[in-house]
């Protein structure tokens, strides 16, 4: 496993984490799948890394690194461990959308522990998942599922 660059650790969301469930959700052979895949415009995307600034094409996943802690590993000034949280928002119109995404989400992080883990985001393990909530101003529903992991940074001159 290869230590990302110290700026590099807050992107594991775009780097690491998004690679891994849009590979998943295109390949036909997991659970997570876009259910509006055939329906979504082009300039609408189903996995993002920041909640969208224009009304959005439901369902979507949003992925957030939510905290990142840790020190040095051990005398060496130049590799550190973190200890990082992310979360994965689900929004949808569809009750059912909500739990059958947060299940492939979780099926695709199981399934792709290695490549996951050879990426720089290690023993990944799930820490929470909230029940669907149902907001009746905007008529959609929202579901969470929160992993942690380990990120290892080196600094190199």
């Amino acid at each position: 496993m290869g230590a990302l660059q110290p700026d590099e650790v807050l992107r594991i969301d775009e780097d690491i984490i998004k690679p891994v469930l849009k590979a998943a959700a295109g390949s036909g052979s997991y659970s997570l799948t876009d259910p509006e895949a055939a329906n979504r415009p082009t300039n609408s995307q189903f996995i993002l890394c920041s909640y969208p600034t224009r009304p959005a094409k439901y369902p979507y996943i949003v992925i957030e690194v939510l905290t990142s802690s840790g020190g040095r590993v051990d005398i060496r000034e130049s590799l550190f461990k973190y200890q990082v949280t992310v979360r994965f928002l689900v929004r949808a119109k569809v009750k059912t959308h909500c739990h059958n995404i947060i299940n492939g989400i979780n099926e695709a992080l199981e399934r792709n522990w290695l490549s996951t883990s050879e990426s720089g985001f290690s023993d990944v393990k799930m820490t929470g998942s909230s029940q669907i909530v149902w907001d009746p101003g905007t008529k959609i529903y929202a579901r969470t599922l929160t992993v942690q992991g380990l990120v290892y940074s080196a600094y190199t001159a």
